[in-house]
């Protein structure tokens, strides 16, 4: 069974907008180790999702990252923010956060897989009664 990994946090927008504060749903699975999902279950458009390649995240929490849709970046002004820009061709959004709240949720995804090994095999116990070795295999 998968280990899913949640968080809920605030995030408050940087441009004037009638709804400045809102809460963000974070969650990651192992089954897609490499996606982070945000979630705004309350925007003026409706819910919105976005999935972000979690090494963006990782590296946006000590030095600007991500490039296009997305950039993340330690906040200059106060440390204890993180700023994230999405940006799609309905618009642009710039938000921050707590930066400790995304640092624990994605510490939490480290510990299930850790970062450079979410592509590895996973390579069944050979004692598992599944597990055979067809030996007609490439035979002719």
């Amino acid at each position: 069974m998968s280990t899913v990994i949640t968080r809920r946090t605030g995030f408050e927008l940087l441009a004037k907008h009638r709804h400045p504060h809102g809460q963000l749903e974070l969650s990651w699975s192992p089954n897609s180790p490499l996606e982070v999902v945000l979630h705004f279950p309350k925007t003026s458009y409706g819910p919105v999702t976005w999935v972000v390649a979690r090494d963006v995240l990782i590296e946006g929490l000590r030095a600007p990252s991500g490039l296009g849709d997305i950039a993340v970046l330690p906040d200059v002004a106060d440390r204890e923010n993180l700023i994230i820009t999405l940006s799609s061709p309905n618009g642009r959004a710039d938000f921050k956060l707590r930066h400790r709240a995304m640092s624990e949720f994605l510490a939490k995804t480290i510990a299930v897989v850790p970062q450079g090994s979410e592509l590895m095999p996973v390579i069944p116990e050979l004692d598992d009664p599944w597990w055979h070795i067809d030996e007609t295999w490439g035979a002719r």
